[in-house]
C-alpha cells in the first residue's frame, strides 16, 4: 500500500483559486458537513452572487407544486438545483428525513460529482421554484480546475454521503424517541 501526502498549503492554494461556483460548493459542503449555519449562508450568498446570477439566463427554470418529487433514491443524477423560492426536503432511500433547504441552497451536487445515481429523493414542500443546473455545466466547471482542487471536491462529496446517512438515522431515532415515529 501506498500512502500519499500532499501539501495542506498546496491544496489552500488552489482551492482559493478555484471558480467561485467550485470554490462556494466546496465551502458549503464543509459547512454542511460540519453543521456550521452561518459560513453555509455565506457561501451560499456567494455561489448565488457569483453563479446563479451571472449564469441566470443560461439555468432552466422549474417550478413544483407540493409534495412534488424533484428526483427519487435511484435516479441518475443528470442535475444539481439551486432553489430560488420555497424548500425542499431531503430523504433517504429508508424514507427516513434528511434536512429541509430553505431558499438560497442548493442540492443534488453530491450525486454529480461523485458520478453515481441519486441517494436520496428530494420533494418539495409547498411551492417551490428552482434554477437547474446540467451535469455539462458542472462538469465543465469541475474539469477545468486544479486536480487537487478536483480531489477535495470528491472527498467532499464521498464525506457528505456518509454524513448524511448517518444523520438521517439520527434524526429517525430522535422522532422514535420523541414519540412522534411508530
Amino acid at each position: 500500500m501506498t500512502l500519499l501526502e500532499f501539501n495542506a498549503k498546496e491544496i489552500r492554494d488552489a482551492v482559493n483559486n478555484a471558480n467561485i461556483a467550485v470554490k462556494a460548493i466546496i465551502k458549503y459542503s464543509l459547512s454542511r458537513i460540519f453543521s456550521v449555519s452561518k459560513h453555509s449562508y455565506k457561501s451560499h450568498y456567494l455561489f448565488e452572487e457569483e453563479f446563479v446570477q451571472k449564469n441566470w439566463k443560461l439555468l432552466d427554470t422549474k417550478t413544483y407544486s407540493a409534495e412534488a418529487i424533484i428526483f427519487s433514491h435511484g435516479n441518475e443524477a443528470k442535475n444539481m438545483y439551486f432553489i430560488e423560492k420555497g424548500k425542499v426536503k431531503l430523504i433517504s432511500k429508508e424514507n427516513k428525513h434528511i434536512k429541509v433547504l430553505n431558499a438560497g441552497e442548493s442540492f443534488g451536487e453530491i450525486a454529480l460529482i461523485r458520478g453515481r445515481k441519486r441517494y436520496n429523493s428530494a420533494i418539495s414542500v409547498g411551492h417551490i421554484t428552482l434554477k437547474v443546473i446540467k451535469r455539462a455545466m458542472i462538469s465543465k466547471l469541475i474539469g477545468n480546475e486544479n486536480p487537487l482542487v478536483q480531489l477535495v471536491l470528491i472527498s467532499l462529496a464521498k464525506k457528505l454521503e456518509i454524513i448524511n446517512g448517518i444523520r438521517s438515522i439520527d434524526h429517525h431515532n430522535k422522532l422514535q424517541q420523541e414519540g412522534l415515529l411508530i
